[in-house]
């Protein structure tokens, strides 16, 4: 069992090790990998035990992955609380996002070379361990150049956000999008696709010290505007009309019914396109490929 708190340092040890050691196919690999496991669902420090597998060599249809960087999402919390949608058989290993290095192919696999970098696609996947046999179909490759932590963070946030500013709603180059929570992961995804697309961001955070800092640090990725909810409506008054909501927090009922408050737009029929309410743990494989 881990201690209290012991959550991130037994996660860094987790990778720090797997840097050290040697994975290379060519050197021999290593026919045990360490895990971050649990057996019962509850809180990660309670449950969450550090654990040393045998590792296979790959069947068919399989790689053999070292793992390169993992993060912690929420997602993944929830997943070992017993409180995610996905339910996974016990004992298991979280973790649904990361990047890894192919070691080893198994028969009839092809799109891979030992050596590549791969993410997964499918959430669930145990990512919070060293190395292990999976699914070929299940990961994606990508470039070498991306950097790991970018890599590792791929595809939940990333994607959430781009389905958003595709998926829901038409938008073109000047539409304008609200969204909250814009220090989240998926709200500065959301700023800086949106700024390549060519649209305007008004981006709700809530009140703090460093108001000027936060509010520089958005503008530095492409915001347009940073507000609080409070003086959304002031700040609305400033911009074009809003084209899309995208609420992951807060009064949804708030947004829903703001439509109809908005300060009046010459030469506009004062309609907003599309109210998207969203969850920060949502996973949009498709969009890696």
């Amino acid at each position: 069992m881990l201690p209290h708190s012991a959550l991130s340092k037994a996660a860094k040890a987790l990778f720090w090790t797997n840097q050290r050691v040697s994975f290379s196919a060519m050197e021999g690999f290593h026919s045990k990998a360490k895990a971050l496991m649990y057996d019962t669902s509850g809180e990660p420090e309670k449950v969450l035990k550090l654990q040393e597998l045998d590792v296979g060599q790959p069947q068919e249809g399989q790689l053999l992955l070292r793992f390169l960087r993992a993060p912690i999402n929420p997602s993944d919390i929830n997943t070992i609380q017993g409180k995610y949608p996905i339910k996974h058989q016990l004992p298991s290993i979280p973790g649904h996002e990361g990047v890894a290095e192919v070691v080893a192919l198994g028969n009839k696999v092809s799109g891979f070379s030992v050596g590549d970098r791969v993410v997964p696609i499918h959430p669930g996947q145990g990512t919070w361990r060293t190395g292990g046999v999976f699914n070929a179909k299940h990961f994606w490759r990508v470039p070498r150049d991306l950097p790991l932590e970018a890599a590792a963070t791929l595809c939940i946030n990333p994607t959430t956000a781009l389905a958003m500013l595709e998926r829901f709603v038409s938008l073109s180059p000047g539409d304008v999008v609200v969204q909250n929570g814009a220090t989240s992961a998926v709200g500065q995804a959301v700023i800086q696709l949106a700024k390549a697309k060519g649209l305007q961001t008004v981006n709700i955070i809530r009140d703090r010290p460093n108001w000027a800092e936060t509010e520089d640090w958005l503008k530095k990725l492409g915001a347009d505007v940073v507000t609080t909810e409070e003086k959304l409506l002031e700040s609305l008054s400033t911009c074009s009309f809003p084209n899309a909501f995208l609420v992951c927090e807060g009064d949804k009922q708030m947004f829903a019914s703001l439509s109809s408050d908005l300060p009046p737009y010459p030469h506009h029929e004062g309609r907003v396109h599309a109210i998207i309410f969203f969850f920060h743990a949502s996973f949009s494989p498709s969009f890696c490929k």
